[in-house]
């Protein structure tokens, strides 16, 4: 997962990443407002919330019609501040869904290609083996089939499931 303040301060390199990997590039200009949304939303809660402390601290010298007055007014602002939790909690939700989207950068090295066959095989390394019979996949060779439960995985898991 990235890090949005990296983003905010590095919008261009996220929207090339976006681009070098063909997504849309409005998703960093939509993450970093999406942030900016979510922190003056936070901004916001904080001073009802500071507020708030500081009439707690000040009621206990207070009397009579006074204290009252300045407890319903108080009873407002915990009003506001319910709201303003819920609106941050779903800016937040919303922030993080963007996030989730973006990829991480990728090392200027990799390729760019749409398709594994897009991109070149630059090494290889050691001998290609060489069998005198057609190579089975995993999934049939005995000792896989020996060690896992593949029917009872797909139960518990869904598809791709297995025990071992």
């Amino acid at each position: 997962m990235i890090s949005v303040n990296h983003l905010v301060e590095n919008t261009e390199l996220y929207k090339a990443e976006l681009k070098k990997r063909y997504m849309d590039i409005s998703l960093a200009e939509q993450t970093k407002q999406a942030y900016s949304l979510w922190k003056q939303q936070q901004q916001d809660l904080d001073n009802f919330r500071q507020q708030k402390n500081q009439f707690n601290s000040a009621v206990i010298k207070m009397s009579g019609e006074e204290k009252s007055a300045k407890i319903a007014e108080m009873k407002v602002v915990s009003a506001k501040i319910k709201q303003h939790e819920q609106v941050v909690r779903e800016a937040r939700e919303s922030l993080d869904d963007l996030v989730a989207i973006i990829p991480n950068l990728s090392w200027q090295g990799v390729p760019e290609g749409k398709t594994d066959a897009d991109n070149p095989v630059r090494n290889t390394w050691g001998d290609k083996l060489q069998f005198e019979f057609k190579a089975k996949p995993y999934w049939e060779l005995e000792v896989y089939k020996k060690y896992t439960a593949q029917e009872e995985g797909v139960k518990a898991m869904g598809a791709r499931g297995y025990y071992l």
